[in-house]
């Protein structure tokens, strides 16, 4: 009979030191699985930290990437605030999974990871042609501090002497629809380099939307938008200034057919939204859609509250053209998705 609490004391024990022991391949490998499933930012990073004392074999190496990429993916998916985190402790990641943390966030597709891509911009040019290579694939930020950011330091790779960074640079542009680098893109056109005017190509029909297709087309409608900006826009700057709303109508109809200058429109357009002339905050919210500007979402998230229904309706149109998101016509849902 006395041997029983014997055994019982040893397992005990026999468990105890297996807690205190260091971790082994098998605990990181599900540790960063579970984390990544009900942990938070700092929990993934702390699976990285422990990661990197298993990464001089190749096959640990590939395979604790493999898991931090999947890892990562998940908890922004799961977790936007994870993005915070991350990019707070992205200096304690070991240089040699940082590659595989920046692939998740990219598949994610989260247009919130821009303010992380700025970061290894900013800090890290080894992972920059990483950054470069996931900024096309998330969508532009609803954030206008975090989306002028990335758009900042992806226009420096536009000056680059490598054809393949200004190439990546472009192309990261285009999805993010920068339309303050429309001009450098055409100036970039003129190029003779039949790859990059390709991607500069792609980069101009996925910011603007517009279809034309050879370099005349474009130079073209460029000499026209900045005929529109020296003869125009002043006097609809005005009329937006104004008090009189049939002034202000149309002075937003214009304005939302010149997106190119939507950073000097577009705060007047959200300035619209709060008026209390219920055709204003509808013509506002249809013109936000169509200037394609960040500054848009926080107002047409509280349009969605609008105690007129079709202000309410045209502030759920603009958010789904806008983001290219299908949800219900739910303020609370519509923050969750896109505001940081």
């Amino acid at each position: 009979m006395a041997t029983t609490p014997v055994r019982r004391r040893g397992a005990r024990t026999r468990r105890g030191m297996s807690l205190l022991a260091p971790p082994t391949l098998e605990h990181v490998w599900a540790a960063l699985h579970v984390w990544s499933a009900v942990g938070d930012g700092y929990a993934l990073l702390r699976g990285a930290q422990l990661a990197s004392g298993f990464l001089e074999a190749k096959k640990r190496r590939d395979m604790l990437r493999c898991a931090l990429e999947r890892a990562a993916e998940r908890l922004v998916r799961r977790r936007s605030d994870a993005f915070a985190a991350l990019c707070e402790g992205y200096a304690t990641i070991d240089p040699r999974l940082r590659l595989s943390l920046l692939a998740g966030v990219g598949a994610s597709g989260d247009a919130r990871g821009a303010e992380l891509l700025a970061h290894v911009l900013d800090t890290d040019e080894e992972h920059a042609p990483a950054a470069l290579a996931q900024a096309q694939r998330i969508g532009a930020s609803s954030d206008p501090m975090a989306h002028r950011w990335l758009c900042d330091e992806l226009r420096e790779r536009l000056e680059s002497d490598s054809a393949s960074m200004r190439i990546a640079a472009v192309r990261a542009l285009g999805a993010q629809r920068d339309w303050r680098s429309i001009e450098r893109m055409l100036e970039l056109l003129e190029e003779d380099d039949e790859n990059q005017r390709t991607s500069v190509l792609w980069a101009l029909r996925r910011a603007t939307k517009l279809e034309w297709r050879g370099l005349d087309s474009w130079r073209a409608w460029h000499t026209a938008e900045s005929r529109w900006r020296e003869e125009r826009l002043e006097h609809v700057l005005d009329q937006l200034a104004s008090n009189a709303p049939k002034q202000v109508l149309a002075a937003l109809a214009e304005a939302a057919a010149h997106p190119l200058f939507a950073e000097r429109t577009a705060p007047w357009a959200v300035d619209a939204l709060a008026s209390t002339n219920t055709l204003l905050r509808i013509s506002a919210a249809d013109a936000l859609a169509r200037l394609d500007s960040p500054l848009a979402y926080p107002a047409l998230v509280e349009a969605l509250d609008d105690f007129d229904t079709d202000v309410a309706q045209a502030a759920h149109r603009s958010l789904m053209r806008l983001s290219g998101l299908a949800l219900d016509a739910s303020a609370p849902a519509w923050r969750a998705a896109l505001l940081p």
